[in-house]
């Protein structure tokens, strides 16, 4: 009975990535972070006033936001 009352949730795929004993706990972080869309970025360090450069650690060529990344 008491299994029948909890709610029943869909599975998510990136859990096995962030539950996976090999992976790193610093890279288990990130990935969390980019699941709930809270990557520090570029484009969102701006927004609270802190100023970088606005090109892309990566290729330099555009402004770096989640999408991009």
């Amino acid at each position: 009975m008491y299994t029948n009352l909890m709610p029943q949730y869909p599975k998510v795929e990136w859990r096995s990535c962030t539950l996976h004993s090999c992976v790193h706990q610093r890279f288990k972080f990130i990935l969390w972070l980019a699941v709930q869309n809270r990557l520090e970025t570029v484009d969102r360090l701006m927004k609270i006033g802190i100023q970088v450069p606005t090109d892309c650690a990566f290729c330099g060529a555009t402004l770096e936001t989640f999408d991009h990344l």
